[in-house]
């Protein structure tokens, strides 16, 4: 069975979260990822190679982060389709291992915005502080490379 770990900043993810949204946010998050961890059906689901998959219990889909896989990153978002919709789940997939790894928690960009503050909100961007930092940790955590 695969295992699924934190990555050294999604706590201070949280922290955003809980400030700028509420700590129900926070929980619903926490929530979601626990009730993900413990279904065998769903952690195995995310280790089949698609660009995209959807599931239910817990209610999610993800997607490959096409640009990042791209450049051999095997690298993921997880949206919780029912609790936090607004929130996505980047997570990298280690084959080698069978090991998952939240890199971070992040609020995605309102569709209504064209400007939006970038240091609240994602959406996916190659220079986005947050693309930056979860590629320099999949680097560090030594997660192979895909290609």
């Amino acid at each position: 069975m695969p295992d699924l770990y934190d990555g050294d900043h999604v706590l201070a993810d949280l922290a955003l979260i809980r400030r700028e949204w509420g700590a129900d946010d926070e929980r619903k998050i926490n929530a979601f990822l626990d009730e993900l961890s413990d279904s065998d059906d769903a952690m195995w689901a995310l280790t089949q190679r698609k660009q995209q998959r959807n599931f239910d219990r817990p209610f999610f889909n993800s997607c490959a982060i096409e640009w990042m896989l791209d450049q051999g990153f095997n690298m993921y978002r997880i949206r919780s389709t029912a609790v936090v919709p607004s929130y996505r789940m980047l997570y990298a997939y280690d084959h080698t291992v069978d090991e998952f790894h939240v890199l971070a928690v992040v609020r995605k960009k309102p569709h209504t915005a064209p400007d939006y503050d970038r240091r609240i909100h994602y959406d996916y961007e190659p220079d986005h502080h947050i693309s930056i930092r979860v590629l320099a940790e999949y680097d560090s955590l030594r997660i192979a490379r895909v290609g």
